[in-house]
């Protein structure tokens, strides 16, 4: 005996997962762009593959919710249909139909987020020392998002990456801290905010039953706890989460 589906809601991280800069893209594969930089010049793109996926999920009725390390104004700039409820840096805010934070969501986690402020600007401040005194190949700056501190984003090649972090071990191990790092992108976080949390609020606001399929899509290997409260969890199979899985595999 089957039960009638209910819904089909997928909770997603976009770039490395549903696009990608140019530059990450293989020859040979065809895109289109899909999301712009400030300026409304295109910046990521969506390979065929890609889209035949995402269509796949539209045509399928789908509410495709994304679950994002951009901030409000990066996800604006982003070309492609989205549902009721959107989670923007790395899960420090969840955003409503109309874009603006969910007053819910606020009560939720119910903190004074103006606390992590200082500690933000503090982290922002000796990694900008550090670039400075080591001439490193890196920047940095406090992403403010909805007038809510979110997190320290630093941008840089491996090797700077690697100097900044060794750098930090206080903050590294700090119990109201959590480390982001894929690629040239790293980022330290105030714990509560995280793409899990954002993840079941967000389905507790949709009302999600036990007959409602949830899919999950992410890259990286802290997509992985936000991947977990979905049915199935999916990841593209270069990204950095399935390159650790096979990796972990391989080596039992």
């Amino acid at each position: 005996m089957t039960t009638k589906s209910q819904r089909i809601i997928v909770l997603t991280d976009l770039d490395d997962s549903l696009f990608q800069t140019l530059k990450k893209i293989p020859e040979g594969v065809s895109s289109t762009p899909v999301a712009t930089d400030r300026d409304n010049n295109p910046l990521s793109y969506m390979t065929n593959p890609q889209r035949i996926f995402f269509d796949m999920l539209v045509n399928s009725g789908a509410e495709i919710i994304p679950i994002t390390g951009r901030n409000t104004d990066a996800l604006e700039r982003v070309s492609l249909p989205f549902g009721e409820y959107s989670s923007v840096s790395h899960g420090a805010i969840v955003l409503d139909k109309n874009n603006q934070v969910c007053s819910q969501w606020l009560q939720w986690l119910n903190i004074d987020t103006a606390t992590f402020a200082n500690l933000l600007d503090d982290i922002n401040d000796r990694v900008q020392t550090i670039i400075h005194t080591q001439s490193l190949n890196a920047r940095s700056r406090v992403i403010v998002d909805q007038n809510i501190p979110a997190y320290v984003s630093i941008k840089g090649i491996d090797s700077d990456l690697d100097e900044i972090y060794n750098a930090l071990p206080e903050y590294n191990q700090h119990d109201t801290l959590r480390f982001h790092r894929n690629g040239r992108n790293m980022a330290y976080i105030p714990a509560i905010f995280c793409k899990k949390n954002a993840a079941e609020f967000i389905l507790k606001q949709l009302n999600v039953q036990p007959d409602d399929l949830v899919l999950t899509v992410g890259d990286s290997i802290s997509d992985l706890p936000m991947m977990q409260t979905g049915t199935y969890a999916i990841a593209p199979l270069r990204s950095q989460l399935a390159t650790d899985i096979f990796k972990t595999k391989l080596s039992e």
